[in-house]
């Protein structure tokens, strides 16, 4: 519903081995990679986890995604020590970036889909 397109899935490739065509939530869930919202689970499966509990990671990369949000990696490397982070979200967690994007209040201009920050709030 947040793109306001068309949800079916209709004509476009489902690249999860775990989504099928009578799923519920078929449309929805093929139709959310076309705009680069959700990628699945990166171990090479093809699983996008249907049955499974979504962590505050994956929510968090997703609903960045959905807002255009993209964090200044380089910038956010140099200033571990200002940021609000998290014990169980190391930096080299794969939403450790989209974390820190999400709960840091900070300044930035926007380069195409990247932000670089100029500092926080």
């Amino acid at each position: 519903r947040f793109s306001n397109s068309d949800r079916t899935g209709e004509g476009l490739e489902n690249i999860f081995t775990d989504v099928h065509e009578d799923d519920w939530f078929y449309g929805v869930v093929v139709s959310s990679t076309q705009f680069g919202w959700i990628y699945g689970y990166n171990d090479g499966t093809g699983r996008f986890g249907p049955n499974d509990t979504i962590t505050r990671a994956q929510a968090t990369s997703i609903a960045n995604r959905m807002l255009g949000r993209m964090a200044d990696g380089v910038w956010i490397a140099a200033h571990l020590d200002e940021l609000k982070l998290f014990p169980d979200v190391p930096e080299d967690h794969f939403a450790f970036r989209a974390i820190a994007e999400a709960t840091n209040a900070h300044d930035y201009v926007k380069h195409g889909i990247y932000e670089s920050w100029t500092g926080l709030r």
